[in-house]
């Protein structure tokens, strides 16, 4: 039986209007931790940038993960820093030709089926959009 990865599958990076970009997640308030699904294709650097527009109190963490079909669990490859104020802007950087820093690049080949999750501190809405870019 072919491996067909997670059901909610929210942008692929090799079709749309603008192949190699999508926006993941529009602007908006969040609450609690949420994750978004996407499908990287075949590229040598995905870079996920999450910006806040509104913040008051606590903070949010974006991290990078990947499907991994032979135990159906994700799996972490970057976690950026913490983001706690207004119009700051995170990017996560991930592929074969990806530079290792800590927090903001990691070097690796790109799975299938990645997800951004958002961690916030807690119940204070924060705003923030993802988007996703290829190279």
């Amino acid at each position: 039986m072919p491996v067909t990865g997670p059901s909610a599958v929210v942008g692929t990076l090799d079709t749309g209007e603008y192949p190699g970009q999508a926006v993941l997640v529009a602007s908006g308030a969040h609450t609690a931790t949420g994750s978004v699904v996407f499908a990287p294709g075949v590229h040598d650097i995905v870079s996920v940038t999450v910006v806040t527009t509104a913040y008051s109190a606590g903070g949010v963490t974006p991290s990078l993960e990947f499907y991994d079909a032979a135990s159906d669990t994700w799996i972490s490859m970057l976690t950026g820093a913490k983001i706690v104020g207004t119009g700051t802007g995170v990017t996560l950087s991930v592929g074969p030709k990806a530079v290792t820093a800590a927090n903001v690049g990691f070097q690796s080949a790109l799975a299938p089926y990645m997800r951004v999750t958002m961690t916030v501190d807690d119940a204070t809405a924060i705003t923030y959009s993802i988007g996703v870019r290829a190279s």
